[in-house]
């Protein structure tokens, strides 16, 4: 008999409580190590106690069957004739625009059981692959540390579902073509001028219009694109605090224009793409639907700031972080480090076994 680890069978019983759940057959799954010659992950064989395949996270899973042509045996036969998928492969789904596939070869510091998510273009060169090591440089490629992590947040997912949809759809994302509009509003000079003057703390308002949310005003820069011009800091290294600015649709597309060791107040960041860092000090700042922070850390004092709908996964997290609404904020992966003190966490997604400071 395999055990599964607390945290994991928490979820496998919030699974089979909730959706009911399909087994799979012991026998069914030695079959399926025969076909493909593999040997499965002890943490495959628990999930495939409740779950059998099917629809879970918005993915449609194949079939965890030996035979069938929507079963992962046939699928990963067929990649293996196609691509010449690497013999330690199994595919496992194939959801718009990607490929997700359990890896059962070893590599340096990457046990054998990791899942994949790759791009679906990348398919033939991902297939070819004797080593998983040489996937490293491989563009928007997510990876789970084994089935468990994979399934539980998938299963998280599912569960927050109904919440997540409730709550994202009072902060509706901007269409494509209304971000690119904002983001091309501004030319390299202006965007050079709005830097030094990010940089100095001296903004020339009357220069802007003014946006209007929920009674206060705010300086337009939504759209800007902060590049090599650090912001907040004097030529000294004396720090400012910046505020009531609309930065939101803004992107950072150097480090050294990153929201590092600023001092924001009442600073609207919707839909901002932030590169990686934050830190220092925000107050009453609102983060809604904020990307980029992928791998990246938020450090500082973050108080009455607005994480809706967030993008947060695998960030590193600290030091405070007081009265912050994350409702329906992506937390997969993510550490915290420091303190939550009467947050929100309506809907949000957590990862396997992640434990929140304060979070009941």
């Amino acid at each position: 008999m395999i055990f599964a680890p607390l945290s994991f069978q928490r979820t496998l019983d919030s699974y089979r409580s909730t959706f009911g759940g399909e087994s799979v057959p012991q026998s069914e799954l030695n079959a399926i190590e025969s076909t493909l010659g593999v040997k499965l992950p002890d943490d495959f064989r628990v999930a495939a106690e409740v779950f059998a395949g099917g629809k879970l996270g918005g993915i449609e899973h194949y079939r965890i069957a030996s035979t069938g042509k929507d079963s992962i045996v046939e699928r990963t036969l067929a990649a293996r004739q196609k691509y010449k998928l690497n013999p330690k492969y199994i595919v496992l789904a194939e959801p718009p625009r990607r490929f997700i596939f359990l890896s059962l070869d070893s590599a340096a510091m990457r046990p054998p059981g990791v899942v994949y998510s790759v791009p679906d273009f990348e398919k033939p060169f991902i297939a070819a692959q004797m080593s998983i090591q040489n996937l490293q440089s491989v563009h928007q490629m997510e990876s789970y540390l084994g089935y468990a992590e994979f399934f539980s947040d998938l299963v998280g997912i599912s569960l927050a579902e109904g919440t997540r949809k409730t709550i994202l759809e009072r902060v509706p994302k901007l269409s494509p073509a209304k971000l690119q509009q904002f983001r091309h509003r501004w030319n390299e000079l202006e965007l050079r001028s709005i830097g030094e003057m990010l940089r100095s703390g001296r903004i020339e308002r009357p220069r802007f219009a003014e946006t209007d949310f929920e009674g206060r005003k705010y300086t337009d820069l939504r759209g800007i694109t902060l590049a090599e011009i650090p912001i907040g800091t004097k030529d000294q290294g004396q720090r400012v605090v910046l505020e009531n600015l609309d930065l939101s649709y803004c992107r950072v597309v150097d480090p050294r224009g990153q929201l590092v060791n600023v001092s924001l107040s009442c600073c609207r960041l919707v839909e901002a793409d932030l590169l990686q860092s934050v830190s220092n000090s925000f107050l009453n700042c609102d983060f809604t639907r904020a990307k980029g922070l992928y791998n990246g850390f938020m450090k500082g004092d973050f108080i009455d700031c607005k994480f809706i709908g967030a993008d947060l996964r695998k960030t590193l997290m600290g030091d405070r972080f007081i009265r912050c609404d994350f409702s329906a904020a992506d937390l997969r992966g993510a550490e915290f480090c420091g303190t939550a003190e009467d947050c929100k966490w309506d809907g949000c997604l957590v990862g396997l076994g992640m434990r929140i400071p304060g979070r009941k």
